[in-house]
């Protein structure tokens, strides 16, 4: 379980604290848990469910969440920042699963929230790749 508390000031009034934590279990079929998540405070917050009954959802999931970690410390990080980051996930499943016959079709979706200090009136950025295959 991983968590971060951070303030987030979108310009039109007091300052917002975010609380975020996160938790997954494999559930009652599995016994490996697919779930990744990456928590940036105040930057970005996703979670890549890999997809059960698809090859190495696993790994699909922690390719993700790792291409959006990359994220941490970019300045002015905006929605191409996020659809890059998730683009490079993509590929680098991709490029996995040629790598190495038994994942192929592995696949994930991300899910998450975009958040940024900012000065002035800004929309926060939600975004969702839908799943892919490799």
């Amino acid at each position: 379980m991983r968590g971060a508390a951070s303030p987030v000031n979108v310009g039109m009034g007091p300052t917002v604290i975010i609380n975020a934590a996160g938790t997954s279990h494999a559930g009652k079929v599995r016994t490996l848990n697919e779930d990744s998540l990456v928590v940036l405070e105040g930057v970005v917050y996703a979670v890549a469910d890999g997809m059960g009954g698809h090859a190495a959802g696993e790994v699909a999931s922690r390719i993700a969440v790792q291409c959006l970690a990359q994220l941490d410390g970019v300045h002015g990080l905006g929605p191409g920042d996020i659809s890059s980051a998730i683009a490079e996930a993509k590929h680098m499943t991709l490029w996995s699963s040629v790598e190495h016959a038994e994942r192929r079709g592995m696949a994930t979706p991300v899910s998450g929230i975009a958040g940024r200090q900012v000065g002035a009136a800004a929309p926060e950025t939600a975004f969702y790749a839908g799943g892919w295959t490799g």
